[in-house]
């Protein structure tokens, strides 16, 4: 097998044709707007996502908001349920009294 060596020159041309200079200002002013428009496009997807992510933040919130008004109802009614246990507790030592006080006249 033998081996061949190949040498590439690059050859840059200068083109100062009026309307090929024309031509390649439009292409740059083209491919600027396209990056412009691209650059605003990700900033709109990247201000969307944001968007999207305040809302089920909020959402979350309002959820979290409802769970603590149920824990508050709850708290709140079993607040009242240990209250009336305690009233009828204080009906029953004060039942106990009575007769331990009506034990201690029989006996006198």
């Amino acid at each position: 097998m033998t081996q061949q060596v190949v040498s590439v020159k690059v050859v840059t041309t200068v083109c100062l044709d009026p309307e090929l200079l024309s031509m390649a200002k439009a292409q740059n002013i083209n491919l600027s707007h396209l990056l412009e428009t691209s650059l605003k496009l990700k900033l709109e997807l990247a201000t969307a996502k944001e968007k999207d992510e305040l809302t089920a933040l909020k959402e979350q919130n309002l959820n979290l908001a409802s769970m603590l008004d149920e824990v508050q109802r709850d708290r709140d009614r079993l607040a009242g349920e240990l209250e009336r246990a305690l009233k009828e507790l204080n009906k029953y030592r004060e039942k106990v009294k009575n007769l331990e006080q009506a034990k201690t006249r029989i006996v006198l």
